[in-house]
């Protein structure tokens, strides 16, 4: 299990993409479709984010992957306004909380293009199906050997009771 989230954590830390165009000024509010609760699954568990809605330039989420019943890591995460662009933030953890990254740090992803219903960032793509559907593609290069893969995450809108 932490063999796997070892090589996990190697490639969220070389998440990569080639297109690198420079959008003009783009709304915090283009991703605002993304609020609310989602669940899909997910590198052998349950992935589930939660999402805010967007205030003051920026939405802040998060995500947890639970495996046989337990949190394997969570993140934090955030999308925010930045030089006239969207850049896609993430902090992660252990199941213990202990963060991945330095302090100051994240793994940041910058966007790239924003047509219709995707947003596609470096790295990242968010994807709205329908009202109740959203795909998730993030690619993952392997540091060792270079290669690239995109892992796809279909999630679902969950209901509030």
């Amino acid at each position: 299990m932490r063999l796997r989230f070892s090589v996990l954590v190697t490639f969220l830390y070389s998440a990569t993409c080639t297109a690198t165009l420079e959008p003009s000024h783009v709304d915090i509010n283009v991703v605002s479709w993304l609020a609310g609760d989602w669940k899909g699954e997910a590198f052998g568990g349950i992935a589930e984010e939660i999402w805010s809605q967007p205030v003051g330039g920026t939405m802040m989420g998060m995500f947890r992957l639970i495996d046989k019943g337990k949190v394997a890591f969570s993140e934090f995460e955030e999308i925010v306004e930045q030089d006239n662009t969207l850049i896609f933030k993430v902090k992660h953890f252990t199941s213990a909380f202990v963060g991945w990254e330095e302090k100051e740090k994240s793994v940041d992803f910058k966007l790239v293009s924003s047509t219709g219903n995707e947003i596609r960032f470096e790295g990242l793509t968010l994807i709205k199906i329908d009202e109740e559907t959203c795909k998730l593609v993030i690619t993952l290069r392997d540091k060792a050997t270079g290669k690239t893969k995109d892992v796809e995450i279909l999630y679902r809108r969950e209901k509030k009771i």
